[in-house]
């Protein structure tokens, strides 16, 4: 009875592309929301437990997602320095100036060794990250090239 209506790629791509950017807005404005009452206001997590976990929730998804599909491309072992360091520095570095401001009494030393601590962590699960990614990228690859067959 009724008729499905017939959209154009162009139109279907462009409500895709605003939908995510949409989404980025959101999810850019929970992180401001998170850090603005966590180091500014120096509210308790228990206060806004929902906004947080919501973040995280979505942080996982995303990730879980990004990385199931084989989506999390870095480029190979050449593309290492640029596209895991320079977040892991930059993570650490924010991560360092919030606690310094959360908690002024911590030693410069302690507030480095947490930094190092921090960038190694994050460096190895980012690079475990990609490197889950391309292993079902690849597979995903080889599937498609037996279907070809």
């Amino acid at each position: 009875m009724f008729k499905k209506q017939v959209k154009d790629e162009r139109i279907v791509g462009e409500q895709r592309r605003l939908n995510s950017e949409g989404f980025s807005l959101l999810y850019l404005g929970l992180l401001v929301d998170i850090f603005y009452r966590s180091v500014i206001a120096r509210q308790n997590i228990t206060d806004f437990w929902d906004i947080a976990l919501l973040f995280w929730g979505v942080t996982g998804y995303v990730a879980i997602r990004t990385i199931g599909k084989g989506i999390a491309y870095y480029g190979g072992k050449n593309s290492i320095l640029r596209k895991i360091i320079p977040p892991a520095a930059a993570a650490s570095l924010v991560g360092s100036l919030t606690f310094k401001c959360l908690d002024p009494s911590i030693t410069v030393g302690q507030l480095v060794y947490d930094a190092l601590i921090f960038f190694i962590g994050f460096s190895m699960v980012t690079y475990l990250i990609y490197w889950i990614s391309d292993k079902k990228a690849n597979h995903i690859e080889d599937d498609s090239n037996l279907l070809e067959k």
